[in-house]
């Protein structure tokens, strides 16, 4: 993965909320910024799966700036970014179709907000009022393209982390939202907005009621230091 730029973070004392792999699903997006208002987060951040496979790539951009959103670069964001038709030849229609996709995407973003993919930093940390840290990615310290997965051992969870100093590390490639408390640190799932693999194969339910899940993750402070809770809306 090509350099990004300066690692970025803030401070706040607040509720926050963490969501990641919008896979441009506006509707998912708007679901998910409603329940966090509600939530009472103070800021939303963006763990990486911004514009990709989904049909409405501006629209979210353009939802998410409106927001204030601080949004951390994954690797969809970068491939979005880097890769063209010219780069890469199909080996067969599933990848001609997902290339055209790709190169839709791009036109429809624009050179402008393509560049701002690129810049997006890997890692956004964000300071707590209780002191602690939070560091929000797509993948994990060690590297950026491996999430923290739910799947994975105590073990290995730790060796991806490595001595990243963070209290608490959100990644967003695991599509699975969950909370792992390791060895004096906290890894969270952040679970996806646009493309929860609950949803797969679910329609619109009949009459257009809500049938399809999306998540985010609350951190917020309490007496007994962070409360981190995976939620999810349905839209």
């Amino acid at each position: 993965m090509k350099a990004a730029g300066e690692r970025q973070s803030e401070r706040f004392d607040g509720p926050i909320a963490v969501l990641a792999d919008i896979a441009a699903n506006v509707e998912a997006l708007e679901a998910t910024l409603v329940g966090c208002k509600q939530a009472g987060a103070a800021a939303v951040f963006v763990a990486g799966g911004i514009a990709h496979r989904g049909q409405s790539p501006l629209a979210v951009w353009k939802l998410l700036q409106e927001h204030g959103a601080r949004l951390a670069r994954g690797t969809p964001d970068m491939a979005l970014a880097t890769i063209t038709t010219r780069d890469v030849t199909p080996r067969d229609e599933q990848q001609r179709a997902a290339l055209a996709r790709l190169e839709k995407t791009r036109e429809e973003l624009g050179e402008v907000i393509i560049a701002r993919l690129r810049r997006l930093p890997d890692v956004f940390r964000v300071e707590l009022g209780s002191g602690a840290e939070l560091a929000v990615m797509y993948g994990s310290p060690r590297d950026p393209m491996t999430p923290l997965e739910l799947h994975l051992t105590d073990d290995e969870l730790l060796v991806l982390v490595g001595d990243d100093t963070a209290d608490v590390i959100v990644s967003g490639g695991a599509g699975v939202p969950f909370v792992r408390p390791l060895d004096g640190l906290t890894v969270v799932g952040a679970g996806s907005v646009g493309d929860a693999p609950e949803n797969r194969g679910v329609e619109r339910a009949s009459g257009g009621q809500p049938n399809r899940a999306a998540h985010f993750v609350l951190v917020s402070p309490s007496d007994e230091g962070l409360r981190i809770e995976p939620r999810w809306v349905l839209y």
